[in-house]
């Protein structure tokens, strides 16, 4: 005769309460871990098309002053300033370029990161369950 002892997770099969089974701690911190990724995502995505839209802005008025102005400038002076006003205006936008760019490699290499610490923690269970 055979004693089957049935813990509270065995129980909880049974029933089909798949809630009550506590997941193991390398689910929880991926969970954490992907949340996290999330948010920092939707952050980044925001803070992108800010930039965007703050670039699209600083075209929008550097092609307008390089319209209105030369009817206005009449000296050789003036047209010295507005020439360094555009160059000004031309290298913010590649600033903002530069920037959102940065913003989304940065983010790139944190997710790169993010999916090798992952491998790096299936392997370490794999082995761990071979040995």
């Amino acid at each position: 005769m055979h004693v089957f002892l049935f813990t509270a997770q065995d129980k909880a099969l049974e029933v089909g309460d798949l809630d009550a089974v506590p997941e193991p701690e390398e689910v929880r911190v991926a969970k954490d871990e992907l949340s996290s990724l999330e948010k920092e995502k939707e952050r980044t995505e925001k803070l992108k098309r800010s930039l965007e839209k703050e670039l699209e802005n600083a075209k929008d008025r550097a092609a307008k002053l390089e319209q209105s102005l030369p009817h206005k400038v009449t000296s050789e002076e003036q047209g010295e300033i507005l020439s360094l006003m555009c160059k000004v205006h031309e290298l913010e936008i590649e600033n903002m370029e530069m920037q959102s760019s940065c913003l989304l490699r940065n983010f790139e290499i944190r997710r790169k990161h993010m999916v090798i610490t992952k491998l790096m923690q299936v392997c370490f269970v794999f082995s761990s369950i071979d040995n």
